[in-house]
């Protein structure tokens, strides 16, 4: 019996002692990450819990079941993309969209109006149609900044020299993708876009993806009866972000189309369980360092735009500027609107974009193209 309870004994602790070698050399493995102090954390985590903790308190959208708004994504390069966006009679004067219906006879607008109803379109286009629906909103034609008009203020102001005009055309260009990646991750939780053309137009598609990735209930409008692969095929690459079948039905119709998107918004907010929709993925999950850093810029730009996050509009869906922009911007842009006042704006941007640039300079290192001044200028000019 004495002999047996031995051999227990030593197979016990030939047991213990083989796990304790293995625990050893188990440990030892991990010892690069443990050699040190310095080393227990890597070293991006500092960084990226300031990231985080900043996104956290201040550039994250309402949550999509207490407040849905609309990232609204287009081209506006022409008349039409610009009707579609404000509405026929959004463009009539005193309207401050840079394309403005003016010197119309009443027959011509008369034809005007007939058509766009023809087409299912609001009076107010897009604008009109989430307004009469009752969903808040950032449109790009309403609510973005007007470059072309700053940077013509800027190369037309003698005063300035040719570095300085580089500079502030490059952080105005700078500001233009910062103020829409703001909006589209830290205001809206929810979008539609414009797909007409013969190919999806460059900013649009990126917004999508974007939107696609964030989580976000995504509606794609297309009236036109052109295809971009051949008959009946569309790039599945913006469908993909709007729907897991890669065949979401046309839109034909703006209205059709954001009612699509209300039903949608119900759809994931109503999913069960609740994250398999993600209805509060983009209130809850940080987006990656360097897009927290462009939503910080665009919160600085909007920040010398709008008093805050919510934008005021009318029954019409138009802009009430008095009671949505800052004091500095009604005044420059609405009040006493001159190429001064586009320069004094400029400048202001300027100064706001620099601010946040000195915040990060640890994330503006790993990338450098975005602490040169003048990037992105070049395609621009003056």
């Amino acid at each position: 019996m004495r002999a047996l309870y031995a051999r227990l004994l030593a197979l016990l602790l030939g047991i213990v002692c083989a796990l304790a070698i293995a625990a050893t050399f188990l440990d030892r493995r991990q010892l690069p990450l443990r050699s040190s102090p310095d080393e227990m954390v890597p070293p991006f985590i500092p960084l990226l819990m300031d990231l985080n903790s900043y996104w956290f308190a201040n550039l994250r959208p309402a949550a999509l079941s207490t407040r849905p708004v609309v990232y609204c994504s287009g081209p506006l390069f022409n008349l039409s993309e610009v009707i579609y966006a404000l509405g026929w009679k959004g463009l009539l004067p005193p309207s401050r969209s840079l394309e403005v219906l003016s010197g119309l006879t009443d027959d011509e607008i008369a034809t005007i109006a007939k058509s766009a109803e023809n087409l299912g379109l609001h009076p107010y286009g897009l604008c009109g149609e989430l307004a009469e629906q009752k969903l808040d909103a950032y449109v790009p034609a309403r609510d973005g900044f007007t470059l072309a008009v700053i940077l013509a203020a800027i190369g037309e102001d003698s005063t300035l020299t040719q570095d300085e005009k580089n500079d502030l055309s490059g952080y105005m260009s700078k500001a233009i993708y910062a103020i829409d990646a703001f909006s589209l991750g830290g205001l809206c939780n929810c979008g539609i876009l414009n797909a007409n053309g013969l190919q999806i137009d460059d900013g649009s598609a990126t917004e999508v993806g974007m939107m696609g990735m964030r989580g976000m209930p995504l509606v794609i409008y297309r009236d036109q009866a052109t295809f971009q692969l051949g008959p009946g095929v569309q790039n599945p690459m913006p469908i993909g972000n709007a729907s897991a079948t890669l065949s979401p039905p046309a839109y034909p119709t703006v209205r059709l189309a954001v009612a699509a998107l209300k039903k949608k918004i119900r759809n994931v907010v109503d999913s069960d369980p609740p994250w398999l929709g993600s209805y509060l993925y983009s209130h809850e999950v940080p987006p990656p360092p360097l897009y927290i850093y462009w939503q910080s810029i665009g919160e600085a730009v909007f920040k010398t735009k709008f008093r805050s996050k919510h934008i005021v509009v009318d029954e019409h869906g138009q802009l009430d500027a008095e009671a949505s922009l800052t004091p500095f911007f009604f005044q420059k842009f609405v009040q006493n609107p001159s190429s001064q006042s586009y320069v004094d704006v400029a400048k202001e941007v300027t100064r706001a974009i620099k601010e946040v640039e000195a915040r990060f300079k640890s994330l503006v290192s790993i990338y450098p193209e975005v602490g040169l001044a003048a990037s992105g200028s070049a395609s621009y000019g003056l």
